[in-house]
């Protein structure tokens, strides 16, 4: 296990296509701090689209602010001998309801320094917005991970993946689902009740044996062709830090980014935070299947042909752009996207009487994610953008079962009980009557 003085940090944020054609900002954000040489505060933020959160970019930046401030005091004070448990109750009694606060008492300050002006309460639909209706206009999510004296220590409300990485490249989702995520609504700091919508996870660094920690938005995940991506991310990841090693991985992580958030993608803003540990030992697992070369990186002539990789000779290899079809099922698009230009092969296995037939693509191209059983011939780190994605799932509604009422809610609710008060004047019209 490195030592925690050893972890490097690295971040990238995109603004998304379907922002850019709007002429809107970038709604994400990401903060680092690092205290001390032990202790590593990391956060990813992203503000939600609706009109009605017409401050959203500056929640999120004022989300990762104090979460990594928080952050980093936590991890610095984790007493000796603290458990899992241990750590994990503070979370949830002290730090989750702390975060809440500090953001609340954040978004008042901005709020103070900058008024609140007609042209964004008119593009939010308010007029004389409650205390609550201006504190949704800041609405984000929020992921927050530490990394201090051995442990893993996760706190996050709303959409966003964060996942670690052991040195194998086995993959853990420290902070469990939420069912009330469904894609088109998430949870959220704004909303009433945030304290208790926080999730939170605690893992042991040495006991798992992490090598990695990944935070992104969703606009990172939606950009991927399948919901199991994150089982291909650990496995590529493993083989291109064992290739590459992590200040390689560091300089990649701007243009996977850019392209999870172009059209190709999910058209939406993307940020993600890498941390890794400079001296892991990475050992990407073998794949299941002996009949296949794994190649992560190589380079494929204009013309397409032939590619001679560690005395293993792959031969009608078609030029970029043409379809390679493997097993009658998955199809990659050799060239599709270049990325590096080293060619590394992971292993060539041959087993006696096995076929020696192997398929191999020269870059990472629009390719499904495999599970970690098999050969991973799929993008690195799962980050390139599969043509087929699906559009971006917008925030069409305020938060599930939270935050105050919307204008067509509070309307509804109106017609309602006027409809009550008509019944009830026509029942005792007819009790008249009948008297």
């Amino acid at each position: 296990m490195p030592s925690p003085s050893t972890w490097q940090v690295h971040t990238a944020s995109a603004l998304g296509a379907q922002h850019v054609a709007m002429g809107k900002g970038n709604e994400d954000a990401v903060a680092v701090r690092q205290p001390d040489p032990d202790t590593v505060a990391v956060a990813v933020a992203d503000g939600h689209g609706h009109a009605r959160h017409f401050r959203s970019e500056r929640g999120s930046a004022l989300a990762v602010e104090v979460a990594t401030e928080l952050g980093a005091t936590v991890g610095a004070g984790i007493p000796a001998g603290a458990t899992a448990e241990h750590i994990e109750r503070m979370l949830r009694e002290r730090t989750g309801p702390d975060l809440v606060r500090a953001w609340l008492a954040a978004v008042d300050r901005d709020l103070a320094a900058r008024p609140v002006g007609a042209d964004e309460l008119h593009a939010a639909g308010l007029t004389k917005p409650s205390p609550d209706e201006l504190v949704f206009g800041y609405g984000a999510t929020l992921i927050l991970a530490v990394v201090s004296a051995g442990w893993l220590l996760c706190a996050q409300i709303g959409d966003g993946d964060v996942l670690a990485v052991t040195e194998d490249g086995r993959v853990l989702r420290p902070v469990p689902a939420d069912p009330r995520l469904d894609g088109s609504r998430t949870t959220s700091l704004c909303q009433p009740d945030a304290a208790d919508a926080l999730r939170y996870g605690v893992v042991s660094l040495a006991g798992a044996s992490i090598a990695a920690v990944m935070l992104a938005t969703d606009g990172y995940g939606n950009a991927q062709a399948r919901n199991d991506w994150d089982t291909a991310f650990g496995t590529d990841l493993a083989a291109l830090a064992a290739a590459h090693g992590p200040a390689w991985l560091g300089r990649q992580l701007p243009r996977w980014v850019g392209q999870c958030a172009s059209s190709d993608g999910s058209a939406d803003d993307v940020t993600v935070a890498l941390v890794l540990a400079s001296a892991a030992g990475w050992r990407p697992a073998l794949p299941a299947n002996p009949d296949r070369t794994t190649v992560v990186d190589a380079n494929l002539p204009a013309g397409g042909g032939t590619i001679v990789m560690n005395d293993h000779t792959v031969p009608n290899v078609p030029p970029p752009g043409r379809p390679v079809v493997i097993d009658d099922a998955t199809v990659l698009t050799p060239g599709r996207r270049q990325i590096g230009d080293d060619t590394t092969v992971l292993q060539s296995p041959r087993r006696p009487g096995g076929d020696d037939t192997t398929v191999v693509h020269s870059a990472y191209g629009a390719s499904p994610a495999a599970p970690l059983a098999a050969p991973p011939v799929t993008s690195p780190p799962a980050v390139v953008p599969p043509v087929t994605s699906p559009p971006p799932l917008p925030y069409a509604a305020p938060p599930a079962r939270s935050g105050p009422l919307s204008g067509s809610t509070r309307e509804t609710v109106l017609l309602v009980a006027l409809a009550a008060l008509a019944a009830v004047a026509a029942v005792v019209f007819v009790v008249l009557l009948v008297r």
